[in-house]
């Protein structure tokens, strides 16, 4: 398969990524291009759906059997829950290993709120992208696949209004899946984990810009900057265009 031969990095994310990592960030295996006219869903999904088997099936197990390793215990929190997928997947592997206390799945159930131009990725511009579910619809999708729902809550609302609520409810994040999009709202969500990530938490991320200045990768560079005094940042892995690992050592 053709592939670029040279990858060009941001300057700035480069200088921005080696400050919170310690390491330089990695160039891709190889570039997908795909024709304007064959951006339809479907085909997309099709294209895509590879990457999510090697997630799902093996990257997400590694990750939790890392956290069992370790002794890691706490809560798992997913931002940006949608259909339920990736929620359910995580449950399923999680669960039988005994290191997560509870689930919480984070979503507006709305879509996607407004975005901002100068700070988020074009793809994410759709103000409403996402729309088509319900928590109803989500737990209804929970309890047909883990039966149980024990330990499981779905949170509605925006992120700015929903976690200040959950601040006495959620102490000690063992795992946390990113799947926020938008930059504001992962500025949001890293206010919170600020004072609840134990030692040795993963965080994952969905949709990882691998630019300075937008969405989740910006969001996360200005909480290591924040943070450089209180933690160590590990990169794990970086899987296809948007999905990154991070564990979080503390560092007092």
């Amino acid at each position: 398969m053709p592939t670029r031969t040279k990858y060009l990095l941001d300057p700035e994310y480069a200088q921005r990524y080696q400050r919170a990592f310690g390491v330089p960030p990695e160039r891709p295996f190889f570039e997908l291009f795909i024709p304007e006219q064959f951006r339809e869903k479907n085909l997309l999904q099709a294209t895509q759906s590879p990457i999510w088997r090697l997630e799902r099936d093996v990257i997400w197990p590694q990750m939790a059997n890392l956290l069992q390793r370790d002794r890691i215990t706490g809560d798992l929190v997913e931002f940006g829950v949608y259909g339920g997928g990736s929620f359910r997947r995580l449950i399923e592997i999680f669960r039988p290993l005994g290191v997560i206390n509870r689930y919480y799945g984070f979503d507006s159930f709305l879509g996607l709120p407004k975005s901002e131009i100068e700070r988020d990725h074009p793809l994410f511009w759709n103000e409403g992208l996402f729309a088509d579910t319900s928590k109803e619809k989500v737990l209804r999708y929970l309890a047909d696949g883990l039966g149980t729902l024990d330990q499981i809550e779905l949170v509605e609302g925006w992120f700015s209004k929903t976690l200040p609520a959950m601040r006495d409810r959620i102490s000690r994040i063992a795992f946390v899946r990113v799947d926020c999009d938008l930059y504001s709202s992962t500025c949001d969500v890293f206010t919170f984990l600020s004072d609840r990530l134990v030692d040795g938490a993963i965080i994952y991320f969905d949709d990882w810009t691998h630019e300075a200045t937008t969405g989740e990768s910006c969001a996360f560079f200005e909480f290591a900057e924040c943070h450089a005094n209180r933690f160590r940042f590990e990169h794990l892995l970086t899987v296809s265009d948007g999905a990154l690992a991070v564990r979080v050592k503390t560092k007092i």
